[in-house]
């Protein structure tokens, strides 16, 4: 059973819609969302209350956490010793005055949320202050250069493409999909895949960066609806649907 919209190719998939609350659904739609072994793309109005009734989801609330939240992100990267730059955030004016003494300009920084327009590249101090006044708290970063980066886009703890970008900025429009034949691309997708299943989070892009010699784990974002793969357009939902159907699906 799905919420969302993004299933109605597959009629073998009841798809409900989304309501402004559970209480709007008929009272037969509400016993089949009882009795469903999933509710698929419940989105970020119903995955609590659905997680906490027992019923799983996909996207999994860790899913729809994590790709959020940049504290978290943060968190579950160190908690998994995967390399980072280095990393803090801060609360509050008294905090936020240590910046400049604890990292060197230029540095990154990023408000709490996943949000466009919520990281920049701080090179004078000019451009601090009114940058960290505008979010609370604010993470901060050590500006890494970056010779490339890739984002491998996991779906259902299977990685649906992996994407490169020879910039250091992060525009979307820059990243292409390559292929994993790479040694080295390999062995941090295993990485990336035992972190995602530990984590029990199904639906995530993960990006890597590397510099000065190393990769470095940057964080998390959502996989995009539509991308480009090596052997041609891929439709994430679309993907998600043949899984269901063809029996395919882990967990």
């Amino acid at each position: 059973m799905a919420l969302a919209p993004f299933l109605l190719a597959f009629p073998r998939i009841m798809t409900l819609g989304i309501r402004a609350c559970l209480a709007d659904y008929s009272t037969d739609q509400r016993m089949a969302l009882r009795r469903a072994d999933r509710v698929l793309f419940p989105t970020q109005r119903f995955v609590h209350v659905l997680d906490a009734a027992g019923k799983a989801t996909f996207p999994s609330v860790a899913s729809y956490l994590v790709r959020r939240s940049r504290i978290l992100q943060c968190s579950l990267l160190a908690y998994h010793e995967l390399p980072m730059p280095r990393t803090r955030c801060y609360y509050g004016f008294r905090q936020k005055t240590q910046i400049v003494h604890d990292f060197k300009l230029p540095l990154m920084a990023y408000g709490p949320c996943v949000t466009p327009g919520s990281s920049r590249l701080i090179s004078a101090p000019s451009e601090l202050w009114p940058w960290v006044r505008a979010f609370n708290p604010v993470v901060v970063q050590e500006y890494v250069p970056l010779d490339q980066r890739v984002r491998f886009v996991c779906v259902n703890y299977r990685c649906l493409a992996v994407l490169q970008s020879s910039t250091d900025a992060d525009e979307n429009q820059s990243f292409l999909p390559v292929e994993t034949r790479d040694p080295v691309f390999r062995q941090i997708l295993e990485v990336t895949l035992r972190l995602l299943e530990a984590s029990r989070i199904d639906d995530i892009a993960l990006e890597w960066g590397y510099g000065r010699g190393q990769w470095w784990a940057l964080g998390a974002l959502r996989s995009p609806a539509k991308m480009d793969g090596m052997n041609g357009r891929i439709n994430r939902h679309e993907v998600v649907g043949r899984m269901i159907t063809e029996g395919l699906w882990i967990g």
